[in-house]
């Protein structure tokens, strides 16, 4: 019985700062999108560098790919952590969890999240390949042309996406952390 503690705790622990650092990640995802809009749409700066162009030039597909594949492992990390620390509180209990709503959003929007990141990465590595293997100078990728994700107001909506569900996850574990973190039997 000590080893399931031990064996949850840790990945209880692993959820918890995964959540922590997607949070911190997309604060920052987020600020870059606002400042680049600033930029686009009232100081007329074309194009945007934002914040992390400069930093890291994070235009480059390259340079892109790999911090969405960043966030993506962050993400498949929540997912593997949530399920290893349920399967454990499980163990211990016994069969009976409760599946409070805050559990449950947790659950859908990690689902979410994993799906939605899937996408994007799979989008992004598709771009590469156009761009580098192909030789396609501006490459479309998948969501170009049915999103016109290159542009601002839409990458910008659909990274908000990105960091409410990241907030919504981290409101969620805090509620349901009693649940998860809680090893005695009921």
């Amino acid at each position: 019985m000590a080893n399931v503690s031990i064996h949850r705790s840790f990945a209880s622990n692993i959820l918890y700062f995964a959540i922590i650092f997607l949070v911190i990640y997309q604060t920052f995802h987020l600020i870059d999108h606002v400042l680049q809009y600033y930029q686009l749409y009232i100081s007329h700066v074309f194009p945007p560098p934002g914040l992390f162009e400069g930093l890291l030039n994070a235009s480059d597909t390259k340079i892109h790919l790999w911090l969405n594949i960043i966030e993506y492992i962050t993400i498949l990390l929540i997912a593997i952590s949530f399920y290893q620390t349920s399967t454990r509180v499980k163990k211990v209990r016994g069969t009976h969890v409760h599946k409070s709503f805050p559990l449950k959003v947790l659950h859908c929007t990690i689902l979410f999240l994993v799906i939605y990141q899937t996408l994007h990465v799979l989008d992004h590595s598709l771009q590469y390949y156009q761009l580098y293997v192909l030789g396609i100078s501006d490459p479309p990728a998948l969501f170009e042309g049915i999103f016109n994700e290159s542009d601002t107001r839409i990458h910008f909506w659909i990274n908000a996406i990105l960091i409410t569900s990241s907030f919504v996850i981290f409101a969620a574990f805090m509620k349901s952390k009693t649940i998860l973190t809680d090893s005695t039997p009921k």
